[in-house]
């Protein structure tokens, strides 16, 4: 089951915007870059851009490198004007950038993908060509003459070592910081029918993001596959998944991981950190608004941190259960005052806290779970509240493994709200 189609994913606003910047970019005539993680399908991407820039009626051709002539002889003039169907004015005219820019009835926007199934020398002579035709159209803005802006959409592997500097008409494009938690979180939710909420499937739109950051065909697998499991079990098949992306140790090392893999916090950013930039173009390093710069979870797998797994899942939890359990205390605690009167609290016993007894006294909602599992074990006026009884341990039991950063397990869950629907 796959989460979410490409155009549900350039639906999101993050995604919106991302695709709406390069798009302003574009109507600047600002030639612009798009580097892409190993992640994102660079066909699906150059679609959802194509379809924005026809959306706003631009003029434009796209073009696949992987096309072109491989002759030697060649210049990449040649090669792109061949591409465009230019026809010189003459057929000795010399075929520089400067001369194509002169052709009549070229388009606003050139559309260009596959330069990585080129080799790396012509990887580079690609990246010179864009600057050299960027710094070509801001020589003719001067000179109050039309332009038209390339943008080139690229797997960021091919493209690490020949990345540009920014100039006024180039801008290189990062996909970094999306989608958020919160829209895999709602990713998750659009796989539901109305019909078909039930325990499993609200674990999991809580637990999946936290545990895959913003990688959705991690998400996906994780949205079908049984993960009752125990950490191990979860760990085994996020080896399974760093096997097939070929992420072994050595690799890891060579495209930068050291052995303490704490990251600052970046704070915000547009682009990943140069120092981490090889990481980040092979899926392994990510960035979300909610948890920060993170690896991904399959090679916490692969080096063995189990810890930090356990970390992922219980955020996830602490969303989703602590909620319910403050929820379950609230309840009992309308449930008492409605019986007993708003001095329920402290009218047999008070609480330990001088600062709890003084808040009770103002509020009996605010009784803790502490004071309330003490009146139900001991309190006479309360101790034919034998229901809540079993709900307040299981609430306060939760609660401190939550508290501890203790991940519980799903059949944990599902008996907690079991003993919550007693109540109900």
């Amino acid at each position: 089951m796959k989460i979410v189609s490409a155009d549900t994913l350039y639906q999101l606003q993050s995604v919106q915007h991302f695709l709406g910047r390069l798009v302003d970019d574009l109507a600047d005539r600002r030639s612009i870059i798009v580097l892409l993680p190993n992640r994102i399908n660079p066909i699906e991407f150059m679609d959802a851009l194509q379809a924005e820039l026809w959306r706003r009626d631009f003029e434009l051709e796209k073009i696949s490198l992987a096309n072109l002539s491989n002759s030697q002889n060649s210049t990449l003039v040649t090669k792109l004007s061949s591409e465009l169907g230019i026809k010189w004015p003459y057929a000795d005219t010399p075929r520089t950038i400067m001369n194509l820019m002169e052709v009549r009835n070229l388009p606003e926007v050139v559309l260009i993908e596959g330069i990585e199934q080129l080799s790396y020398e012509e990887c580079r002579k690609w990246s010179s060509f864009i600057v050299r035709w960027a710094e070509h159209c801001q020589h003719r803005t001067n000179q109050g003459l039309p332009i038209t802006a390339i943008c080139l959409v690229a797997p960021a592997v091919a493209m690490l070592d020949h990345v540009p500097e920014n100039k006024i008409y180039l801008e290189v494009h990062w996909w970094w910081g999306f989608p958020s938690s919160l829209e895999m979180r709602f990713l998750c939710r659009l796989t539901i029918s109305t019909d078909g909420w039930d325990t499993m499937t609200q674990w999991r739109e809580y637990v999946v993001p936290a545990l895959v950051g913003n990688d959705i065909s991690l998400a996906s697998d994780f949205m079908e596959l049984d993960i009752l499991g125990d950490i191990q079990t979860i760990s085994s098949h996020l080896q399974t998944v760093a096997e097939q992306r070929e992420w072994k140790i050595e690799n890891l090392r060579t495209w930068g991981l050291k052995e303490d893999f704490s990251f600052p916090d970046t704070g915000y950013s547009l682009a990943p950190p140069r120092y981490l930039r090889m990481l980040w173009a092979h899926g392994v390093l990510g960035w979300t608004l909610e948890y920060g710069l993170e690896l991904h979870a399959a090679v916490l797998a692969v080096l063995g941190k189990k810890e930090e797994l356990s970390h992922r899942l219980w955020r996830g939890q602490a969303e989703l259960v602590l909620p319910i359990v403050d929820r379950t205390r609230l309840e009992i605690c309308r449930h008492f005052t409605s019986l007993y009167g708003s001095d329920w609290p402290v009218r047999e016993y008070k609480p330990e806290s001088f600062q709890e007894e003084k808040s009770v006294r103002e509020n009996p909602l605010a009784c803790q779970l502490g004071h309330l599992a003490f009146l139900l074990k001991n309190a006479s006026f309360i101790s034919s509240e034998e229901r809540c009884t079993s709900v307040i341990s299981f609430c306060r039991w939760i609660r401190n493994k939550i508290a501890h950063s203790s991940p519980i397990t799903f059949r944990d869950f599902e008996g907690f709200l079991q003993e919550v629907e007693k109540i109900q």
